[in-house]
């Protein structure tokens, strides 16, 4: 093989194989981490299998683990910066606003078990809910419909319909009114 065949390889690999994908990776991570338009977002999680409307806005810099085990309704606000680790389903209602830095876990670990095995449970939220900034929603958690989730919360068990929750664990303090009808988007 000559200098300049040699060369030709050396600059083939390093375009192709070391720095294309590389700048491939980074370009996609931009694209749906930080997309500015929200119908590429509802686009790109469509595409990943999310089931969503166009009526839905996503805020920036969210992650979704696994886009296919979405179902998210109408009218729905998802603020910034939520981690939406989804190896089991999360099913969102309609009407639903979701506050930014907020953690919805469907995954954990037994840690009674020998071999640490992984669990998972789904998270269902109801229609009308408002989830306060930087809550952590956990595995098998259901939040009926109208309840209000405070702000810092850790939801470690289901909250009935129509209550207001706060805390570590989030606990039921208030009730809301029923006769919700607003409009989020």
């Amino acid at each position: 093989m000559s200098k300049s065949q040699k060369f030709s390889c050396r600059l083939y690999n390093f375009i192709f194989r070391d720095k294309l994908p590389s700048l491939k990776n980074k370009f996609f991570r931009f694209l749906v981490y930080h997309c500015l338009f929200n119908f590429n977002k509802i686009l790109l999680m469509k595409m990943a299998g999310a089931k969503l409307t166009f009526n839905t806005q996503i805020g920036r810099s969210n992650l979704f683990v696994a886009p296919g085990n979405i179902e998210i309704g109408d009218d729905v606000f998802i603020g910034r910066n939520n981690l939406f680790q989804s190896r089991d389903k999360i099913i969102i209602g309609k009407h639903v606003n979701i506050s930014g830095y907020s953690f919805f876990l469907t995954g954990s670990h037994d840690v009674r078990s020998s071999d640490f095995k992984s669990i998972y449970a789904p998270i269902k939220i109801g229609d009308y809910v408002w989830i306060g900034t930087n809550c952590t929603i956990l595995p098998g958690v259901t939040i009926g419909d109208g309840a209000v989730i405070g702000a810092g919360s850790v939801v470690t068990k289901d909250i009935p319909s129509y209550k207001i929750a706060v805390g570590s664990p989030a606990k039921p303090i208030a009730d809301r009114m029923k006769n919700l009808n607003y409009k989020i988007c």
